[in-house]
């Protein structure tokens, strides 16, 4: 599939026209600028042939180097480039920087120019100097120009995209979730700063692991602090992003624990039948021992006995190998399917003791089991029953459920 990489200036309308594109809301629109600070990818498709997109930051007050790195790396491992300017104003310093880095690229490329919302529009003469330019309007959904450049020559649907699993990384600000994705990607994916809510947007990435393919989703962190409306975008973003996913991937600080935010996370991926696994980040900051930190993170946060702990730092690396596994190992969690008879021989070893009859699994995306109970069952049997299942059948990191039917008397 071929990449094409939106490029311009802060408050050009890059993001207008992505969600246009991508037919839905996925980057941030606002005023302010230099609201999208990292790489943006959707693929998109027309007439059976498929293309990624790729919406670059703009040039803000803060990140700058960091976001012209990257939006320097969108150039280059594009095949084809638009240029967007904002024709409202006129051709700058900043877009001449831009403009240079792209003829040096020598990748095909057209110019925009954004906001031409009416006929009287006046475009300043320094536009002039790009030569041929599209006047287009994001606003006003008029982008019919840049549609047959975008989809000339793609290619179709990669496979390994196809059949991945989608995987929401998710947690606090400064939990250090981008420089953990960064080290399974081997690379600067996200740009990984020191100042919390860096990542602001949800960037998806493929990654091919001897386990299987999964697509990444690093959203963003998540801190609730009074009248601070990115909380609330960010928080319907990463709520979004786990209901679109099949496990998430919940990172935190060691040195912080579990917080509020993050409970919400948990508690909302489970009520959501997603699978979970736990990434406990900056083991290097605590002197404790870790199998003693992991029975007392255990005694403490009961609700998720049964979800996998990896006690890890993105720093260090250590117990880094083993987080891709474990994510495949909670997939498997999942997936799994009880034969028969090894649920006759569970029903033999601990139904006729708490008053029911018998068991079966339904065939849905999570660990579904019903059981038929006979009068004076102890609904407090239900929580021994889903235990005896987690432990029986191994079904650590995936949302075990279970369903009680009660036996009608005869008439």
């Amino acid at each position: 599939m071929k990449k094409i990489v939106l490029v311009g200036k802060a408050n050009s309308g890059k993001s207008t026209l992505f969600n246009l594109l991508v037919g839905k809301n996925i980057a941030m629109v606002g005023d302010t600028k230099g609201l999208t600070r990292d790489l943006i990818k959707r693929k998109i498709s027309r007439n059976g042939q498929y293309s990624i997109l790729i919406d670059s930051g703009g040039l803000g007050a803060r990140f700058t180097d960091e976001v012209g790195a990257k939006r320097d790396e969108a150039i280059e491992q594009s095949d084809k480039i638009i240029f967007m300017c904002d024709a409202t104003s006129r051709f700058d310093d900043e877009d001449e920087k831009i403009y240079k880095k792209i003829l040096r690229s020598k990748k095909p490329f057209i110019s925009v120019l954004n906001k031409v919302d009416n006929k009287i529009c006046n475009i300043d003469k320094s536009f002039y100097r790009l030569g041929n330019f599209y006047k287009i309007s994001a606003k006003q959904r008029r982008i019919e120009q840049i549609i047959s450049f975008m989809f000339e020559n793609s290619g179709e649907e990669a496979a390994a995209e196809s059949d991945a699993s989608k995987i929401a990384i998710v947690g606090r600000p400064n939990a250090g979730k981008s420089s953990i994705v960064n080290r399974i990607l081997n690379k600067d994916q996200n740009i990984v700063s020191d100042i919390p809510g860096t990542t602001i947007d949800t960037i998806d990435s493929l990654i091919k692991t001897e386990y299987g393919n999964f697509i990444l989703i690093d959203t963003a962190g998540l801190t609730r602090k009074k009248k601070d409306s990115d909380w609330e975008i960010a928080k319907a973003k990463a709520l979004a992003m786990i209901a679109a996913s099949k496990i998430v991937m919940l990172i935190f600080d060691i040195t912080e624990g579990i917080t509020k935010e993050d409970t919400l996370i948990a508690s909302n991926a489970i009520h959501n039948k997603k699978g979970l696994l736990l990434v406990a980040n900056k083991i290097d900051k605590i002197d404790s021992d870790i199998t003693k930190y992991e029975r007392w993170f255990r005694s403490y946060y009961k609700f998720l006995s049964y979800y996998p702990l990896i006690l890890t730092s993105a720093k260090t690396s250590r117990n880094f190998s083993t987080i891709v596994k474990r994510l495949k190992s909670v997939e498997k969690s999942l997936e799994r399917k009880i034969s028969k008879k090894e649920l006759d021989q569970f029903t033999d070893r601990y139904l006729p003791k708490i008053g029911a009859s018998y068991i079966y699994q339904k065939n849905e995306t999570y660990p579904l089991f019903v059981i038929k109970v006979q009068k004076g069952y102890n609904d407090r049997n239900t929580k021994y029953i889903r235990n005896r299942l987690y432990k029986d059948f191994d079904f650590y990191g995936a949302p075990v459920e279970v369903r009680v039917i009660k036996k009608e008397r005869r008439q």
